[in-house]
């Protein structure tokens, strides 16, 4: 899988990161479907991501994330970026774009609550 880069996708209308208690943070995201990969639609909105994701280098209200899904920027898709490289301390991780991801195994106690 290649990584992600957000030069390589088109401009979005400005999405940006919605409130904690956002109503779309609590609901089951719609799967991405097979013919709508690769058009012009998702890539905006991983393009979108992958801004957000990739901040602004020294602006503590825009900071470099490890990681992001599509419902924490009002989207409710199934569209992940996870920084499979990520040091953390604002260094931009390269992304790996997941459309549809599953859970398929777990380990340990599951632990409810809000991360952050």
């Amino acid at each position: 899988m290649a990584m992600a880069d957000a030069e390589a996708y088109p401009e979005f209308t400005e999405l940006d990161l919605v409130p904690p208690d956002s109503d779309v943070l609590n609901c089951v995201a719609t799967p991405v479907l097979l013919n709508e990969i690769g058009r012009r639609r998702i890539d905006e909105i991983i393009g979108s991501m992958l801004r957000i994701a990739n901040g602004e280098q020294g602006n503590p209200d825009r900071p470099t994330l490890v990681g992001l899904a599509a419902p924490q920027i009002g989207v409710s898709e199934r569209i992940i970026l996870v920084g499979v490289d990520a040091k953390g301390q604002g260094e931009k991780p390269n992304f790996r774009i997941y459309l549809n991801p599953e859970i398929v195994e777990k380990k340990g106690e599951l632990i409810r609550g809000r991360e952050g």
